[in-house]
This record gives C-alpha cells, structure tokens and sequence, in this order.
C-alpha cells in the first residue's frame, strides 16, 4: 500500500510540472531538485524503525590484511576483538526534514553504544549527517567523513530490501602525524520473517601507493 502511495504522488507531481504556468512549472521544479538534495543526505529507513533495536553483528571473513582491517574496524566503533560477535544498542530518529515519512540511524549514538565512549565524546548532528569525530583520550581522536553516498532503491520483490554505498576518509589522530584512510562500505537490508531487519556488510580498505608517478588507491583489505 506504501509503495502504490508514492509511486500515485509521483504521478501527481509528473502532470503538476507540465502546467503552462511557467512560475508553477519553476517551483515544481525547484521544489523537486530540493527534495533530491534532500534524499541524498542520509539513509532514509522505513519509518516503522524509528526508536530503539539491538544490533548484532558478526564479522563472517577477513580478505587481505587483518591488521589494516582491524584498525578501520575500530576507526568505526569496532571494540574488543574483531572476530568476536558484537551486540550493541541502535537507534533511528526521525529525519530533520519533516515532510518526509522516513527515519535515519542516529549514527552518534550507535558510535557511543559500540565503541564504549560516553555519549560527550561522540560529535555528530542529523543536520550533518556526513561528519563524525570522536575523541578518545586527550591525544587520540577520530574524524570520519563521508565523501560519497550512493542508496538502492526499495526492491519491489520479496523480501523488499535495499542498500547503500559510502565512501569514507577516515582521519586517525594519535601522537606522532595523523594517518588517513580510505574506505568503502556497503550494506544490504531486508526485513526478516520474525520481525527484525538482517543484512550483510562489506568493507574495503584502501591504501595510497604511487603508480608512475600518480598517486592512486591500492585495497588493502
């Protein structure tokens, strides 16, 4: 029913735009060039998440090098061992648009609740989604800024999952010169039978190594 609703109210909008009144076809226009700019600022979920869930996770395999894994896998709220299965509180807030029937991962939150820190020590802002720092101690801290954002659209077959895939630059700090990574992550998501949302994630890691004189990105892990 969801669906055959937003699929009636792009319709509306197709034949709204094609009014002769060149000032309304303008601001239709406008408008839906702000909502594109809108849609691509965060992950929008399905509104029936919105609170709080229990997140486990549990890394399946490594490829490449552990070392260079493990260090973005706690770059990213990653706590303990890296094998070991991790279970932590999430949760998804209502989006800062408030047109949009959709919600968004608290991504401050669920960065405190994986890694340990207290919450003063996570900076992260709905209107901003795209930049996150954490401090870990007076000479360690984290900056995590998302360069690209690329959402798959609902599936219209069962199980009706979608996904997405950031680019990250992540900015480590510590004593001595900061070291910058770059990473991708990919998530694929699909309610399950018995109420919960399953879904697999893929990291790589990459490294700037020089090629004829260019700099470029080699994966690492």
């Amino acid at each position: 029913t969801r669906r055959a609703l937003l699929l009636a109210a792009a319709a509306a909008g197709v034949s709204r735009s094609s009014v002769a009144d060149v000032s309304v076809a303008d601001r239709v226009a406008q408008d839906m060039a702000l909502r594109a700019a809108e849609l691509r600022q965060d992950v929008a979920y399905p509104p029936a998440l919105l609170g709080d869930w229990r997140c486990r996770r549990e890394v399946s395999r490594v490829d490449g090098e552990v070392s260079e894994a493990t260090t973005v896998w706690k770059a990213l709220g990653g706590a303990g061992d890296l094998r070991r299965p991790e279970q932590f509180a999430v949760r998804f807030i209502a989006t800062p648009d408030t047109r949009r029937r959709a919600c968004v991962l608290d991504r401050g939150f669920e960065y405190s609740q994986r890694s340990g820190l207290p919450p003063a020590a996570v900076t992260w802002s709905g209107d901003a989604p795209d930049r996150l720092s954490a401090r870990m101690t007076t000479r360690e801290a984290i900056d995590i800024e998302v360069l690209t954002r690329d959402v798959r659209p609902f599936s219209p077959d069962p199980p009706y999952g979608f996904g997405f895939t950031e680019k990250l630059r992540i900015r480590l700090q510590r004593e001595g010169e900061p070291t910058e990574i770059t990473a991708t992550l990919s998530r694929q998501l699909a309610p399950a039978s018995d109420g919960a949302i399953e879904g697999s994630e893929t990291l790589a890691t990459f490294r700037s190594i020089y090629v004829s004189g260019s700099r470029v990105a080699a994966p690492s892990s």
